[in-house]
């Protein structure tokens, strides 16, 4: 799609791929032989795609170099309503704006993936409840999640129908994953072109797969995490209200003051946190200056060790999102983090409420 000259002499001219499939559907005699896979079977990759765009705009929305995630889910059309592990998200309840309201001007339609499935093929309703679940464990909420009906005028060439996932951002909506239908066409072009059998031998014959494709776009998926998870509340900085499972580190350890045996103490703790999760440690400044700094780049918790600690065993954990404190042994500190990171328990079981 984008044509370059390689070197500093004109004439050799390479193009840069407009998508990161193709690499899979031209390699796949190689799958098939080194990995002796059986449908239904998946093939899943990180690239970098390009778009010959006239004016960059948007910032992080029309780049000319961008990255993608893609899965390529080969499958038996035959068994196209057979997919595994179905059952643990037809319950799982997703926005769809149709073609019909799009052209009313009409608001999206809650299906279960179940209900979805009635009108696209099972695992692209599968894929799109999936995808539901992984954003909003991001912190994207699920209200500015929903999957459109591409219209015909619209929909890729290579596609029997296309729902692209979208994300309200800032200034709209944008589509962030395409979930498109691919049947057999890549395959049989590849076919055509290479005179290569691409058929899949199977109980009752030979089959050319069907792919269902989800497409993602990183650069995209960051700025919708990034602007879903800032805040600005009030509290007299700005912050980030990440996840503990994307959060940079899962918690901070600050001692009180820098004297009588107390950052020794927390660098103590310190070592013995790291050996399980990412941790940060920070005397420096002020106990409000160092909370703001971990607030600012999302750091769930804060553990502070004080005189207390000294005495006892025991050290606060500060909730960043809103503020407030428990009091809890740092025996188990790491338990206790581990059930607030997974959300096995709330705050406010996490120890002794401080004032």
């Amino acid at each position: 799609m984008l044509g370059t000259n390689v070197g500093p002499v004109e004439g050799n001219v390479a193009y840069l791929r407009p998508e990161t499939a193709q690499g899979i559907f031209v390699n796949f005699r190689n799958i098939l032989a080194s990995t002796r896979a059986k449908l239904p079977f998946g093939v899943a990759q990180v690239g970098t795609s390009y778009r010959n765009e006239i004016s960059p705009r948007q910032w992080l929305m029309r780049l000319r170099e961008f990255r993608q995630m893609e899965i390529e889910m080969f499958i038996d059309p035959r068994e196209a309503d057979a997919c595994p592990g179905f059952e643990k998200v037809e319950n799982v309840k997703i926005r769809i704006l149709s073609r019909e309201a799009q052209r009313s001007n009409g608001e999206p339609e809650e299906l279960t993936a179940g209900e979805a499935a009635r009108i696209m093929p099972k695992y692209q309703a599968y894929f799109m409840a999936k995808e539901l679940l992984w954003y909003s464990s991001l912190g994207v909420p699920e209200g500015a999640i929903r999957f459109r009906h591409m219209m015909p005028n619209e929909t890729p060439h290579y596609s029997k129908g296309n729902f692209d996932m979208e994300i309200m951002y800032d200034f709209g909506w944008k589509e962030v994953v395409g979930n498109a239908y691919r049947t057999d066409f890549d395959l049989k072009t590849h076919m055509g072109s290479s005179g290569k059998d691409l058929t899949f031998a199977e109980e009752g014959g030979k089959v050319l797969p069907h792919v269902v494709e989800p497409s993602f776009g990183i650069d995209r998926t960051v700025y919708a995490v990034l602007l879903h998870c800032y805040r600005d509340d009030g509290r007299g900085w700005e912050w980030f209200a990440f996840p503990p499972r994307i959060a940079p580190y899962l918690c901070a350890v600050l001692p009180l003051v820098s004297k009588d045996g107390i950052p020794e103490k927390a660098r103590e703790l310190y070592g013995e946190l790291r050996k399980r999760f990412d941790v940060l440690y920070d005397q420096s400044g002020s106990i409000g200056r160092r909370y703001a700094r971990c607030d600012e780049i999302g750091i769930p918790f804060c553990v502070t060790c004080d005189y207390e600690t000294l005495e006892d065993e025991t050290a606060t954990i500060r909730n960043r999102d809103d503020c407030s404190q428990v009091r809890t042994g740092t025996k188990d500190l790491a338990a206790t983090l581990e059930k607030l990171a997974s959300g096995l328990i709330p705050f406010s079981a996490a120890g002794d409420r401080v004032a």
